[in-house]
């Protein structure tokens, strides 16, 4: 069927295979259902008004709107070149194909894809739930945009932005990835496959759960405004901040670079943190049994308590602002660098320093561990000491025969309130009181 100047059906039609409708001038109108087999041009634009079901056939619109008034059932190819708009459920099956070219893209409703789907230009919104089922989409050109519910077990790759209005699921065999714009999830996201914002930084506007998921943010600040449970990997290269508790659960994998990772509240660790350019934590820091804490390149700051019963290694200096408890199971705490200062400590484990950093106890120190020192030790006021406190013997690089003993300067402060107990072993170079 050739129609030079339009065409319009009121009745039901069935396109079958090697059949081929080629419409120019006017709109294509099927004021019913559409069943297509065959190869559908329709070059002024399209209306289908009932069902429309492609099953391994091929619709072509071209120059205008390709506008669908009910269900879309597509196992084959369309190519909408001007924009598409359906007003109500679509399903992209396997082998289906979606592409358009120019113009807005909407689904109005639910949108379940198991095929593939190419926004070239102008982005796309879909009004209902989302369910990429191991499909394929890709939005090239404008933002992507969900206003409701996502379920990913496929790919989404958004270039200009990503904007999900409610609740995201990305599966374990999900991919999302955003290669240009802002990534904003406004309500609770669940991850257990991939995540990678390549440019642009991310915003999680409610709870986020990374369970063995993987969340890479590349370009930008990786910005979590409700609580953050983790058990996969986060790669945040342009800072972090948490406004919420966070706690990384055994598996996780916390890696922040570029800036500074900010924790708002408490930090619960029972795995791995990595702050390449320092960390701030407002609330209490739990470093738990087999945990590990590496802060480099700015300063550790803790500014309630810390309760250590992992490792934990600063290389730029640390305050901690709360008291410290730093217990007997294989506790270790080790400082590359000053200043570092703590507020009050009870000691149980191991507290150690390379040859950059002295140490300042603020509030009453208690030792029932081990702390071995090369610099200045200071307490301000009360120490009560049950372990040992001691420097470190240091070998001479040179000449592994002879030993490079440092004196240690043991410092009380001038309060007469401050007072030294001792029922340990201390061992130093000179004692200031």
């Amino acid at each position: 069927i050739t129609a030079k100047k339009g065409l319009t059906v009121a009745a039901t039609v069935t396109n079958s295979q090697g059949g081929n409708i080629s419409v120019a001038g006017n709109p294509t109108k099927f004021k019913t259902a559409l069943t297509n087999s065959g190869n559908i041009t329709a070059k002024q634009g399209i209306e289908i008004t009932g069902t429309f079901t492609n099953k391994a056939g091929r619709l072509t619109v071209n120059n205008a709107l390709a506008i669908f008034n009910a269900e879309i059932t597509n196992s084959g190819a369309i190519d909408a070149q001007s924009g598409l708009t359906v007003a109500a459920t679509v399903t992209n099956s396997q082998g289906g194909h979606i592409s358009v070219a120019g113009g807005k893209t909407e689904f109005n409703t639910a949108l379940t894809n198991s095929g593939m789907i190419n926004i070239q230009k102008q982005g796309i919104e879909v009004t209902g739930i989302f369910t990429n089922k191991a499909g394929g989409l890709t939005v090239d050109g404008g933002l992507a945009t969900f206003n409701a519910e996502v379920t990913n077990s496929g790919t989404i790759k958004a270039n200009c932005g990503l904007t999900v209005a409610a609740t995201v699921t990305n599966s374990e065999n999900g991919d999302i990835t955003v290669d240009g714009g802002n990534t904003k999830f406004k309500t609770a996201l669940t991850n257990s496959g991939m995540i990678n914002i390549q440019k642009g930084g991310i915003e999680v506007t409610d709870i986020f759960t990374n369970k063995a998921g993987g969340l890479t943010v590349d370009g930008g600040l990786a910005k979590f405004n409700a609580e953050v449970t983790n058990s996969g990997t986060i790669n945040a290269q342009s800072g972090l901040t948490v406004a919420a508790t966070a706690t990384n659960s055994k598996g996780g994998d916390i890696d922040v670079t570029g800036r500074i990772a900010n924790f708002n509240q408490d930090l619960n660790n029972y795995a791995l943190i990595d702050a390449k350019n320092g960390i701030e934590v407002t609330g209490t820091f739990t470093n738990n049994k087999s945990a590990n804490l590496t802060v480099s390149g700015r300063l550790a700051t803790f500014n309630s308590e810390v309760t250590n019963s992992g490792d934990i290694e600063t290389k730029s200096g640390l305050i901690i602002k709360g008291k410290l408890t730093n217990n007997k199971t294989k506790s270790h705490i080790v400082l590359e660098n000053s200043p570092t200062t703590v507020h009050e400590v009870i000691n149980y484990g191991i507290i150690s320093t390379n040859p950059n950093a002295s140490l300042t106890f603020v509030k009453q120190a208690t030792n029932i561990g081990e702390i071995y020192i090369l610099q200045d030790i200071n307490f301000k006021e009360n120490i009560i000491n049950q372990g040992i406190i001691k420097q470190f013997i240091m070998v001479n690089q040179y000449d592994t025969n002879k030993q490079v003993i440092s004196k240690l300067n043991f410092i009380l402060g001038s309060s007469t309130t401050c007072q030294a107990t001792n029922s340990g072993y201390i061992k130093a170079g000179s004692l200031t009181a």
